[in-house]
């Protein structure tokens, strides 16, 4: 079997002898895309919200008491469904931590801060 050889050379020399059909294919393919994009797709949004969850606290669950251990046929709920509830109040303060977290580098909330507190706008940005 015969190796050959391809130079640098030949490649660009292929390249530049079809270089009309290359720029016809990426012109046909440029502008079939934008028609496709602008007479053929239905446009999507997108929103990004974030919600602070409420602060549940032993006060909150004390005066529900009676609420919380009885469901809505009126019937006692059991030592099982309480601790469920006694775990799900004691993971909320975690996911209210992070809300809170998140709420705060909230460019609004910071923006309303500083008028809020009559900062001095050149001295506290939002970056």
């Amino acid at each position: 079997m015969e190796e050959q050889e391809i130079s640098l050379r030949e490649l660009i020399e292929i390249l530049l002898k079809n270089k009309k059909m290359i720029m016809t294919i990426t012109l046909a393919s440029v502008l079939l895309t934008a028609l496709v994009s602008l007479f053929v797709l239905k446009p999507s949004y997108e929103a990004e919200a974030k919600l602070i969850v409420a602060d549940l606290n032993a006060n909150s669950i004390n005066g529900n008491i009676s609420v919380m251990l009885s469901d809505p046929k009126g019937d006692i709920i059991g030592e099982e469904q309480i601790k469920g509830i006694i775990d799900s109040v004691s993971n909320q303060s975690r996911l209210n931590l992070q809300s809170y977290m998140e709420q705060i580098k909230n460019p609004e909330i910071l923006t309303s801060v500083i008028k809020d507190l009559s900062l001095n706008e050149d001295k506290y940005t939002i970056n």
